[in-house]
Parts: C-alpha cells; sequence; structure tokens
C-alpha cells in the first residue's frame, strides 16, 4: 500500500475529498502511477490505519475565527476551539448543500456565512497544494455529496478557480469511493455507501449511470437514502462520558463539564489511535484529582460503549429504511456488487463486524475507509467530459394560449465545451419603460423535445409576452420544468429605458470547459456589450 507522502510539485493529478467531518487530498504523477496521500504540518493528523495499515493524514473540516479576525483551519482550528472561544464553523459541506443562512462572528463585529468559511477554509488549503505546480497541465478533481445541488458544484469550481486552479473537475461521492476502492463501477452493478461518522450514519443505495462512449459510470442515480443523526453525544462523548461515570461523581457540575470537554478531545485521539493496536492509554489523572493516572481502553471496551448507546440498532434501522425506498425501483439485498464503508467510524472492528454480519455473503470494503473518495477522485478521467444530462430551455408567456411555454437551449446528451454558440436570442420589453430584462432558464426532466433551431430568436409579442421565432417544436405535457436561477434571478439593466415590442438586448450563449451555460449581451439601442461570457448556471 502506499504510505502518506508530503507533496511533490510533479505531481499531474490531485483529488480532494472535501468532506462534512475531515478533509483528504491524494495526489498522482499520472495515470498509472502510485497515489500519495498529502500531510500538512500544523494542519492535518494521522488517523491509524486497520490492522497496521499505513497511517492516513486528514484535515479536519474546520476553520475557527478568533477575535482579532484572523483565522486557523483543520487541526489547529480544533485546539482553539478547545478552548471554549466562539467562531467555529463545522460540518460545512453539510450546511452550504442545505444553503444554511447562518452567519457566525469572524473578529470583532463582522459575520460570515458557510460558503465564505468553507471557501476560505478550500483555498488555505489549495494554497499550499499547489505551490510550485505548474497549473496548465495539472488535473484538479473535487468529491461532492451524492445529491448535492447545482449550485454546490458551481460554488466549488469557482472556489477552485479562483485559487488559481485552471483544469477543475468533479465526481461524486458514490463513483469517487468505488473508484477509488478499485472497482469498475459500471453498469447492472448495486452498491451499498455506509458512511459512519463519529455525529452521524449514512446509508445510500445507490447503481452507476452509465453514459454513451464510456467505459465507466461518471456518475451514480440513488436509489434509496437514509440517514441518522447520533445527536448531541457524538461517538468521542459517549467514551468520555463512560470514563466519566463512577470516576467524576465527586467533581462539581462546572468542573465537570470543563472535564468533559478536554476528555471529549483526548477520546478523540484514543479511538483514531485504537484502529492501530489492541490497547491505549487515556491520561486522564491530571484532570480528574485523585483518579488513577490513565486508562487503557480496548477495542471491546468501544464496542461496548457503542452497544450500550445503541449504535449497532441504529445501524439496522438506517440500512432497513434506506432499502425500503429503493424497493420502489425493485431493488432489495440480493445481487449487491458490493458494500463499501466510509467515515471514521468505519474503522472500528466493531462496526466493521456488524456490517458484515447485516449484508453477508456480499463483500464489504473498509480498508480505505478514510482515503477511498480521494483515491477515486485522483484517478478520475478528465477527457472525455461526460455530457449534459438533462434540458434546459427559456421559458416565455404565449399569449394565445396564456400559460408558460418552454424551447430548447441545450439538450441532454450535449458535449461541452461548445463549438461556438449554442443559441442566439433577441429580448424585447414587456412594457414600456421597462428597466430590468430577466432570463428565466429552465432545466426539463420528462419528455424529450426536438432539436434546437440555429435562429431561434426570442421577441416580443403585442400583447407585451415573449414568443420564439424558429422552427422549434415546443415540449409535451409531460415535461417538468424546474426555474434554475429563481434563487440568484440574472437581470439586463436597460438605460435609457426599453420600450415595448423594440428588440433590447442580442444574447448569445455558449458552454465552458466546466459545463457552465454562458452568456453574452449586447444592448442593441447603444451597441455596448453589457455581459460577456458571463455564467448563467452550470448544467447538469
Amino acid at each position: 500500500m502506499e504510505k502518506p507522502a508530503q507533496y511533490s510539485p510533479k505531481g499531474r493529478r490531485i483529488g480532494i475529498d472535501f468532506g462534512r467531518n475531515v478533509t483528504v487530498i491524494a495526489a498522482s504523477h499520472g495515470s498509472g502511477d502510485p497515489v500519495n496521500l498529502l500531510a500538512f504540518s500544523g494542519i492535518s493528523r494521522n488517523f491509524c490505519g486497520p490492522g497496521g495499515c499505513p497511517q492516513v493524514p486528514v484535515i479536519p473540516s474546520v476553520i475557527h475565527y478568533p477575535a482579532d479576525g484572523s483565522y486557523s483551519i483543520g487541526e489547529e482550528a480544533l485546539h482553539q476551539a478547545l478552548a471554549g472561544t466562539p467562531g467555529t464553523l463545522r460540518h460545512l459541506t453539510y450546511y452550504i448543500c442545505e444553503n444554511n443562512p447562518a452567519l457566525v462572528l469572524a473578529g470583532t463585529g463582522r459575520k460570515i456565512g458557510y460558503p465564505e468559511a468553507g471557501a476560505r477554509f478550500l483555498t488555505e488549503l489549495m494554497n499550499r497544494v499547489i505551490g510550485g505546480i505548474d497549473m496548465a497541465t495539472a488535473q484538479v478533481t473535487f468529491t461532492c455529496p451524492l445529491c448535492a445541488p447545482p449550485k454546490y458544484y458551481e460554488w466549488i469550481t469557482g472556489v477552485a478557480e479562483s485559487a488559481g486552479m485552471r483544469a477543475v473537475s468533479t465526481l461524486d461521492l458514490g463513483c469517487a469511493v468505488a473508484r477509488g476502492y478499485g472497482l469498475s463501477f459500471v453498469d447492472g452493478e448495486l452498491y451499498v455507501l455506509i458512511d459512519a461518522s463519529p455525529d452521524s450514519l449514512e446509508v445510500v443505495v445507490v447503481i452507476p449511470e452509465q453514459e454513451a462512449g464510456l467505459d465507466y459510470a461518471p456518475h451514480s442515480r440513488v436509489l434509496g437514502r437514509a440517514s441518522a443523526d447520533l445527536g448531541g453525544l457524538t461517538s468521542d462523548s459517549w467514551i468520555a462520558s463512560d470514563l466519566l461515570s463512577g470516576r467524576g461523581r465527586f467533581l462539581s457540575d462546572d468542573q465537570r463539564g470543563r472535564v468533559f470537554v478536554q476528555l471529549v478531545d483526548r477520546c478523540r485521539r484514543t479511538r483514531e489511535s485504537l484502529m492501530g493496536g489492541n490497547k491505549f492509554p487515556v491520561k486522564i489523572g491530571d484532570i480528574m484529582a485523585g483518579c488513577e493516572e490513565v486508562v487503557n481502553l480496548t477495542p471491546g471496551d468501544i464496542a461496548r460503549i457503542f452497544r450500550d448507546n445503541g449504535l449497532f440498532t441504529i445501524l439496522d434501522r438506517t440500512i432497513s429504511r434506506a432499502f425500503s425506498a429503493a424497493r420502489v425501483y425493485g431493488y432489495n439485498r440480493e445481487g449487491i456488487t458490493a458494500v463499501l464503508m466510509i467515515g471514521e467510524l468505519s474503522m472500528i472492528p466493531a462496526l466493521q463486524e456488524a456490517v458484515c454480519n447485516e449484508f453477508s455473503p456480499a463483500p464489504v470494503r473498509f480498508d480505505h475507509a478514510l482515503d477511498a473518495a480521494a483515491r477515486g477522485a485522483v484517478r478520475a478521467d478528465a477527457s472525455p467530459k461526460p455530457p449534459v444530462r438533462a434540458d434546459y430551455a427559456l421559458r416565455y408567456w404565449d399569449p394565445v394560449s396564456h400559460e408558460h411555454r418552454y424551447r430548447f437551449l441545450v439538450r441532454r446528451g450535449a458535449c461541452y465545451p461548445s463549438v461556438g454558440q449554442v443559441a442566439r436570442i433577441l429580448i424585447s420589453a414587456a412594457y414600456d419603460g421597462q428597466t430590468h430584462l430577466g432570463i428565466p432558464l429552465c432545466r426539463i426532466a420528462g419528455e424529450t423535445g426536438s432539436g434546437l433551431g440555429a435562429g431561434l430568436e426570442l421577441v416580443a409579442t403585442p400583447c407585451g409576452g415573449l414568443r420564439f421565432a424558429g422552427p422549434v417544436t415546443d415540449y409535451g405535457d409531460s415535461c417538468q420544468p424546474v426555474l434554475v436561477n429563481v434563487a440568484e434571478p440574472t437581470y439586463l439593466s436597460s438605460f435609457p429605458p426599453a420600450q415595448k415590442g423594440v428588440p433590447r438586448f442580442e444574447l448569445t450563449f455558449t458552454i465552458d470547459e466546466q459545463g457552465y451555460l454562458c452568456f453574452t449581451a449586447r444592448d442593441i439601442v447603444t451597441g455596448i456589450v453589457v455581459k460577456n461570457s458571463v455564467r448563467l448556471h452550470r448544467l447538469i
């Protein structure tokens, strides 16, 4: 097996698994070359591998803002957060995907949200990774959570490009983990992904989503998914509570609270170190006067604590709920290609045994529980790029039928970057004096319409609506349009104000190398290009 290594500037492939709890970065010199896991002094820590395997360097996905306005990330941030100071953000990927609006104090008088904090975290990491690299030839691939919204893909690629990375691609977690475990991930296979982290458990049933012309599936299709929040007491808190029971009965409530915070951190390190041996001493005498200096925990002790707190019952129920959803699509536990375990708790022998018993005789993989996703990302092929998987159209108002209709801009199966423009559109005002004209872009699921006309134009009707000029047939009744830019609508400002029925903007659309639909807008009245190759939306 490959050993963890400091980054070599000769590396040309980089895989970044930006996880909910930890981030793992892998690098390789090229296709077929060994994969190195990257360690960074001060911000990463080594996690012992199972059965004496080499250590895995991980960076805690944490960023901390002290009162002076500076910041720290990873292991350094955890140490500062341990002091009880505010300004610590965790679970960044989860909250970014959920579009959580919460703000956290980041220095005196300044508050930031999760997208900004996540961007700062990743930018700091990437600045350390790309030092000395020729970015013109480097390929960087990020893993993305299963069912992550398109906005998350836009966000993470935008952060990477702002940090100076040029060839950026993404790979969903199911595909990344399967490839990291060295599995083919092709049509006809059924996988179960078990993500066991210290504070949550998720079970996902997936199948590969094959694309024509590729010998592997670049995407996962989720058939069933179930998760369980382990509550305010994480697994490390369970261990700390077990150590305190009996030993901490003479502590006051205030003393018990302070001791508990320190003990949780020590138990985390104990749990991580248990993977490399049968015993590990937890020093408690210095924080609990009158107690023995050390307590020797064993894997059996951890299994008992997990069992007492209901972890194995939670696992069984979560698996059942995931397969209950998968049965709607005709899938059950028969014919499973492999069960793939990831996450920190997947390194615990007792949990591995429970999963093996649950899915016997299906093979269960857990030897790369922490680094499979990063390994799969670094092995990802940037070429050929997967084609667009959905239809995209502009919505317009039909004054005759008094309803919205839709016309293609991009059809599913389209490749990118586009050769030249994919559409040309003229936009007119719906009423006299209109100062802002919108671009309503929709993603279409369901029935596929006909091809895109080369001379497609969107023009105003005498009634103030919009219509298309061109030989394009509308979608049928079975389409399911979703307005993709409703949260951040795109408007063109017209000064002087536009007049009803008079074409005001000429729009041309292209698709760039990262799969973004881009547009250029020219003000017909002034002749000025007001938007030039601006990204409108990332196509999926």
